[in-house]
């Protein structure tokens, strides 16, 4: 049986039709509601099939109650959220309840709508969608087999949809990706390094490349990225190693069609011999690359929980290319005052001064919020500077070699710890208290100024290297 809708354009007459929107639930009242006011008054109901992705009732369910009421449904059809096999399935559910007009579109994408993490199928284009409606109408499915019964649909689609998507690709595209392009040279990691491996950092800087990205990636955006890749690995000295560091800190979000430019980013990477590692991915974003085939911790991917730690390990690997992993250090705090100009006699005096005291590893040594009575000088070990989040997060402020001082802002400035600090292994430090460092200024007033000097000189090399930061942040 023809639909009247067909009947209605073949007799030549101006045809009206309207869209009805399903429900975001399973309250049809005011659904129904327009479909009596308009049912009369129009050739169609169109029902829109998840308008502008945002999740609805099915388009499918809504025609149904068109025709239970008496109206003339419009089926629209979607490419975006469904495979060839689902498409005729609920084909052949439309036929054989009576619904017999489909609007074929490829469908609003996914980053428009209310969930834009979901995943788009688009395994037909309206186009095929449109080739394959008009093969069951003359009883085929797509997979060759013959049907007992054809189906009997007009086919319908919407002009323009086409020129639609390619404005969205082509403006969404200009939207710049890399929010700051760094190298190794402009910005360290927070781990505490001697001079001689501060000067090999310095030098092979080049070789650690970091692009911090922003926004939403999807296909568009994450294709400029990789032709970003491409061309700055091919700008690289040949045989040379190279790090690129893709940093997801200020992404929102990424789409499912994006995952591939990544994977092609791996691929480049290594073709050039160099290694692709991706910083502060979100559980959401790792998921999605993992489901689209990247796996972390090969020879050409590697994945850090933040930039810092991402790093960290280049510049460990730079070292070691270098050969100058494992260095011996001054295991004696008489050797590290040495180093920075005390004198003999004066170490003597200041060591009689300061408390020695031995931490497990994992063990804090200060702790965020208490009273700042002292500050103390690591002799050997390693500890780590932290500052703790709401929700029981963390953000590590600097990793320290044995030439710092730790603690000395609070002591000086006189206020609460402003961070933690906790052993990374075990660790021996010495202790300057408050009220041995006024003894200090009492009987030996010229060690406490050198004292305050050494002090200085750590504080002005670490505004140094914030100012090296907020420099290259503001290029």
């Amino acid at each position: 049986m023809p639909s009247r809708f067909k009947e209605a354009l073949n007799s030549g007459k101006f045809v009206v039709t309207s869209e009805v929107a399903p429900p975001k639930g399973t309250n049809l009242e005011k659904f129904l509601h327009h479909i009596d006011i308009l049912k009369d008054k129009v050739d169609g109901l169109n029902v829109t099939d998840h308008q502008s992705s945002v999740m609805r009732f099915p388009s499918l369910g809504g025609c149904l109650a068109v025709k239970e009421r008496g109206g003339e449904a419009i089926m629209q059809m979607t490419c975006r959220d469904r495979n060839r096999l689902a498409m005729q399935s609920d084909l052949l559910g439309a036929a054989a309840m009576g619904i017999h007009n489909v609007l074929c579109l490829t469908g609003d994408h996914q980053i428009f709508g209310d969930q834009p993490e979901a995943k788009g199928v688009f395994d037909l284009d309206s186009v095929q969608l449109v080739a394959m409606v008009e093969q069951m109408n003359r009883g085929t499915l797509l997979s060759g087999q013959e049907m007992k019964k054809p189906t009997d649909f007009l086919i319908g689609v919407a002009v323009g949809l086409g020129a639609t998507i390619l404005l969205f690709v082509i403006n969404y595209s200009q939207i710049k990706i890399v929010r700051h392009t760094f190298s190794g040279t402009d910005i360290t990691s927070n781990v505490e390094r001697s001079d001689i491996h501060r000067r090999k950092l310095k030098e092979l800087g080049a070789h650690i490349i970091i692009l911090e990205l922003q926004s939403y990636i999807f296909f568009g955006t994450a294709n400029s990225l990789y032709a970003q890749i491409k061309s700055r690995l091919s700008e690289t000295q040949q045989g040379s190693a190279c790090y690129i560091i893709l940093d997801f800190c200020r992404v929102s979000g990424l789409d499912s069609s994006a995952v591939f430019s990544f994977i092609k980013c791996k691929q480049i990477a290594e073709t050039h011999k160099s290694t692709l590692i991706l910083t502060s991915l979100s559980d959401r974003i790792y998921r999605q690359l993992e489901a689209g085939g990247l796996y972390k911790d090969d020879a050409v991917l590697r994945i850090f929980p933040d930039l810092d730690r991402g790093l960290e390990w280049c510049e460990e690997q730079l070292l070691e290319s270098a050969g100058l992993t494992g260095m011996p250090e001054p295991y004696t705090l008489n050797d590290r005052l040495k180093g920075v100009g005390f004198k003999d006699e004066d170490i003597s005096k200041l060591i009689s001064y300061l408390e020695r005291i031995e931490i497990a590893e994992g063990e804090y040594l200060i702790l965020q919020g208490e009273e700042s009575n002292d500050l103390f000088l690591l002799e050997s070990g390693q500890l780590s500077i932290y500052l703790e989040l709401e929700n029981e997060n963390y953000l590590r402020l600097q990793t320290t070699g044995t030439r710092t001082i730790i603690g000395e802002i609070g002591m000086y400035l006189g206020i609460t710890r402003t961070a933690s600090v906790i052993a990374n292994e075990p660790s021996v430090v010495y202790r300057l208290s408050k009220i041995s460092l006024a003894k200090m200024r009492e009987e030996s007033p010229d060690l406490a100024a050198t004292f305050h000097e050494f002090a200085a000189h750590q504080l002005a090399e670490r505004l140094v290297d914030t100012t090296r930061l907020v420099s290259a942040l503001s290029r």
